[in-house]
C-alpha cells in the first residue's frame, strides 16, 4: 500500500475494508490512499495484521460483500481456515444486510466531522476519529431491548 492519504477514512469503506462493522472503538479508522483501490493481496494482509488479531477469542461474525479483494481465492481459502465467518456462497446476491448502513454511516459521520473547515489532515482526521468514537454507545442503545 503506498503511502498518502484520502479525505474519508477507509475512502470508501463500503468498497474496501467496510465490512469490518462496529468493533467498540477497540481500533482507529484504516486510511488509504486517495485513489487506491484494495487489491486481494493488500486486503489479505489487513486481516493477517489489523482486524483478526484484534478480534482474539471474541464473539463476532465477519461479514463482507463481493468486492474482488473479499471474494478472491486466497483471501477466502485464508479466511475458512483461519477465522469463524460465513462463505461467499451464504450471501445471497442484494441480501438484506447492514451494507446500507456505509452509505449512511459514512454521510453521517462526514456531516458531522466536516461542520468546519479544518486547517490540516490532522486536523480532519482527529475530527472523523471523535465522531466515530462517539458512535457505539448510539448503537448500542438501539441494539438494547426496550
Amino acid at each position: 500500500m503506498s503511502s498518502g492519504a484520502s479525505p474519508r477514512p477507509n475512502s470508501g469503506l463500503r468498497d474496501d475494508v467496510g465490512d469490518r462493522g462496529i468493533n467498540r472503538g477497540q481500533d482507529p479508522p484504516i486510511w488509504f490512499p486517495t485513489g487506491y483501490r484494495l487489491t486481494g493481496a493488500d486486503y489479505l494482509e489487513l486481516l493477517k495484521t489489523k482486524i483478526t488479531k484484534k478480534s482474539g477469542n471474541s464473539s463476532y461474525v465477519f461479514q463482507q460483500d463481493g468486492a474482488p479483494a473479499h471474494t478472491c481465492k486466497a483471501v477466502q481459502d485464508w479466511m475458512e481456515t483461519n477465522m469463524k465467518f460465513w462463505l461467499k456462497t451464504m450471501w445471497p446476491p442484494q441480501s438484506p444486510d447492514l451494507n446500507p448502513l456505509d452509505f449512511s454511516f459514512w454521510w453521517h459521520v462526514e456531516s458531522q466531522a466536516c461542520r468546519v473547515r479544518h486547517s490540516n489532515w490532522k486536523a480532519m482526521k482527529r475530527s472523523y476519529i471523535t465522531v466515530c468514537a462517539g458512535l457505539p454507545s448510539r448503537v448500542e442503545a438501539v441494539i438494547e431491548p426496550k
